[in-house]
């Protein structure tokens, strides 16, 4: 059975970016390109994910406010959450609420094989 990888990215040239390679090692990938629109797919009950990847800087909800959605929702607390953001400063504030923590630019073979590090 695959595996459904949420991705949350606001940039279309880099969420593409994300979605074509994980579609290429056969995840499921659900796209949102704001924070809402994330929130709205974890509230729908037809949905299980296996991993988020989150943007930080997102131009509605605040990133870490979806991390503390994720890890406070009761069907997703323990999924593990990729951030790809271009602020360190967000490493620090996140700590131990994320499982890996990437700096723009990232290797998108790094993504991938985190990926499937975490879900597998």
């Amino acid at each position: 059975m695959s595996k459904t990888v949420l991705v949350v990215e606001d940039d279309p040239d880099l969420r593409f970016l994300y979605v074509t390679a994980l579609h290429g090692r056969e995840y499921t990938v659900l796209e949102a390109k704001t924070n809402a629109e994330a929130s709205a797919i974890l509230e729908d009950s037809s949905v299980m994910i296996d991993l988020a990847i989150l943007d930080m800087a997102m131009p509605d909800i605040p990133g870490t406010r979806i991390v503390e959605i994720i890890r406070n929702h009761e069907r997703f607390p323990n999924i593990p959450i990729i951030v790809i953001t271009a602020n360190e400063h967000y490493q620090e504030r996140l700590g131990d609420k994320v499982d890996r923590f990437f700096l723009k630019p990232v290797a998108i073979s790094d993504v991938v094989d985190s990926v499937s590090e975490l879900v597998n």
